[in-house]
């Protein structure tokens, strides 16, 4: 099963319902935080927002669970800025881009199989992650910022685009997680 984290702050359950309901069209899905059990809980997404980063719009609790998680995480928009802030990443705040762009892959990596090394896919956010620090490797970039990271340790992915949103793209990626949350449950026993 997994675990959705809904960060949105106004109309909560309205903007969450679409991932949500992506999600499920593949596997179970149950909404969680920070004080829910995870015993059932295979694999972690973490949602979009309006928080803004550089304005300090999360909590710490939240990054501390992302940097001790053994369970596999993958942060879209939102979500995948706030793993790269538990990392140590530089922000840029700018233009507010709500559309499809161009991202070139950096390296292949399971979590992009079925990916050309070009695609469109789409973007809604105004913060741009511009530089990574380890423990987080690259795997996506665009003209404006890094577009996907890899926890070069544990099962730990993120996404600046919303694949959710990408009807040629979408499905293969949320797939190639899930296939890496099986891969993680059988080979490293349960996350152990």
């Amino acid at each position: 099963m997994i675990g959705l984290f809904n960060f949105y702050k106004k109309d909560r359950e309205k903007k969450i319902i679409q991932l949500k309901e992506f999600i499920e069209k593949e596997t179970k899905v149950s909404l969680i935080d920070l004080e829910s059990q995870l015993e059932e809980i295979d694999g972690i997404v973490l949602s979009g927002s309006e928080r803004l980063i550089t304005e300090g719009e999360y909590k710490e609790e939240w990054l501390e669970f992302i940097r001790h998680s053994n369970i596999p995480i993958i942060g879209i928009c939102f979500g995948f800025q706030l793993i790269c802030q538990a990392f140590g990443a530089v922000f840029e705040h700018g233009e507010n881009i709500k559309k499809s762009i161009e991202v070139k892959k950096l390296r292949e990596h399971p979590l992009f199989n079925g990916i050309p090394a070009t695609a469109i896919l789409p973007e809604s956010h105004e913060e741009y992650v511009i530089a990574i620090m380890d423990p987080l490797i690259p795997l996506m970039l665009s003209d404006s910022c890094i577009e996907a990271i890899v926890h070069q340790d544990k099962p730990i992915y993120g996404t600046q685009f919303h694949f959710e949103r990408s009807k040629e793209y979408g499905n293969i990626i949320l797939n190639n997680f899930l296939n890496i949350i099986k891969y993680n449950r059988i080979n490293l026993n349960k996350y152990e």
